[in-house]
């Protein structure tokens, strides 16, 4: 069969490049060099992509290439569902953000004033967790692959915070930084306690419905259409494993959402409308970020997000 395709790949780019805005002319040439470059990824094993770029005002530049399943029966098309993974991570930030604007919490808070059984409960601050700096052990490392596997079972905050115990402390909270899952599991604990609504709830009603976001959904809390989702896997152990549907709870809101490339343009653009419906920023969460160039490739973090050097262009 030569080189297996196992991945899904979805793209936003936020970024001006003159030749997409010359005229609705060149706008066909555009596609056409996204899709090259689509197929280009065939040697990086991709099963099938699809890629959007999108300009405030105008329509989005799209193209697709490759199969939404293993089976290489159908085509990638713009309708599809993908898990955005730790794009997840966005949401619980907005979450919180919007949170602290209605007076219900600072960034600044003690996790410990709204979550108990987490580690250092007279230092850990919530923005220390938004940024990676708050070096609790992290229970997803036992996940990952391939040392890890991902379970097909729930798993509980409790089961998160046990593992983070095991993992053991990476450093004390704001003195050091290194991506952590479980940081951002513990702080849906916090919208939760902040808000007195489910986790679900609060992102529907103040994210998600403002936004029109009608095909975003988080991923474990709601029911979605499963036969529009583009599957995605890994290999581990020799064996091809479908990591599309199975439970998710181990990612939580560090990373269990399902999203179409419609409504991420949709989110993308909102970051740069001054007047969207949120009344949030790209600033927002680009405030007072770590410099984390010593981690592989990375430039800065934020809030929830992070900064990239790409072709020399800041992503």
């Amino acid at each position: 069969m030569g080189i297996l395709k196992i991945r899904i790949v979805l793209g936003l780019l936020l970024l001006a490049a003159p030749f997409l805005l010359a005229s609705a002319a060149h706008k066909q040439a555009a596609e056409t060099q996204l899709e090259l470059a689509l197929q280009s990824l065939e040697s990086a094993e991709v099963l099938g992509s699809i890629v959007s770029y999108t300009i405030p005002g105008r329509d989005p530049v799209t193209a697709t290439h490759g199969f939404v399943d293993i089976e290489q029966l159908v085509s990638m098309d713009k309708t599809r569902l993908f898990q955005i993974g730790s794009q997840t991570k966005m949401f619980t930030a907005a979450a919180l953000l919007l949170l602290q604007n209605e007076g219900k919490l600072s960034l600044d808070d003690l996790v410990a004033d709204y979550v108990s059984g987490v580690a250092r409960p007279a230092e850990l601050t919530i923005r220390q967790l938004l940024s990676h700096a708050g070096g609790i052990g992290d229970s997803i490392t036992f996940f990952d692959p391939p040392a890890g596997r991902r379970p097909d079972f729930d798993v509980s905050f409790e089961n998160h915070l046990f593992l983070g115990r095991v993992a053991g402390e990476e450093f004390a909270p704001g003195s050091d930084w290194n991506y952590n899952n479980l940081g951002f599991v513990v702080l849906g604990q916090v919208i939760e306690s902040a808000s007195g609504q489910s986790l679900d709830a609060y992102t529907r009603k103040n994210i998600l419905e403002p936004l029109r976001m009608t095909e975003t959904f988080l991923g474990n809390l709601e029911s979605y259409p499963e036969n529009r989702m583009a599957r995605g896997y890994f290999i581990q152990d020799g064996e091809t494993v479908d990591t599309t549907m199975p439970n998710l709870t181990w990612a939580s809101s560090a990373g269990d959402m399902v999203s179409s490339l419609n409504d991420m343009n949709i989110w993308a653009l909102m970051l740069l409308d001054e007047k969207n419906p949120l009344g949030l920023s790209l600033a927002d969460f680009a405030a007072d970020p770590i410099d984390v160039s010593d981690f592989g490739g990375l430039s800065r973090y934020g809030l929830g997000m992070m900064e990239r050097r790409v072709a020399g262009q800041k992503m």
